[in-house]
């Protein structure tokens, strides 16, 4: 399945949803980088019994896509008008108008590049999920650093108001 971005980019996603009428609350992943691995990338993730066992418990699930980068510039996602934040948010009112999910209880487990693209979506107030679970070190844009393991590293920025 596929959503279109304002800019007109064609954004993949997979979900599913327990038996029933719900509504669900729903469960969103954002994979790392690269963006732009379609419904054939999401596959090799939606077999997995991590999402089988949201699935279980009650939860729908979107494994969500977003586009894709420059070869090693993956933070390119982030620039321009339209960016990635307005990717997930296609994703996001798609799902809204599905009468089975509850959108007001949205979590969005970002991983790497997707748990930033998640801090920046917050951040600039395009989504408003209930909670947000980040994983992976791709916070340093709004920790300010560039995620060097050397222990003299310095912040190449202030903290974000982010």
């Amino acid at each position: 399945m596929s959503v279109t971005a304002p800019d007109d980019t064609a954004v993949a996603f997979l979900w599913t949803a327990p038996a029933g009428d719900g509504p669900f609350p729903v469960v969103m992943f954002v994979h790392g980088a690269p963006g732009g691995i379609g419904e054939e990338g999401l596959r090799k993730f939606a077999g997995s019994s991590r999402w089988s066992r949201f699935v279980g418990a009650g939860y729908a699930v979107c494994l969500a896509d977003y586009r894709g980068h420059p070869e090693g510039q993956p933070f390119a996602v982030l620039k321009g008008e339209v960016n990635v934040t307005d990717d997930l948010v296609a994703i996001i009112r798609h799902l809204g108008a599905l009468p089975r999910l509850d959108l007001t209880r949205l979590a969005v487990i970002g991983g790497s590049l997707g748990g930033v693209s998640t801090l920046e979506a917050v951040s600039r107030g395009k989504i408003k999920p209930a909670c947000i679970v980040l994983n992976a070190p791709a916070t340093f844009p709004f920790l300010g650093f560039r995620g060097q393991r050397n222990p003299d590293a310095k912040p190449d920025r202030d903290l974000s108001d982010a």
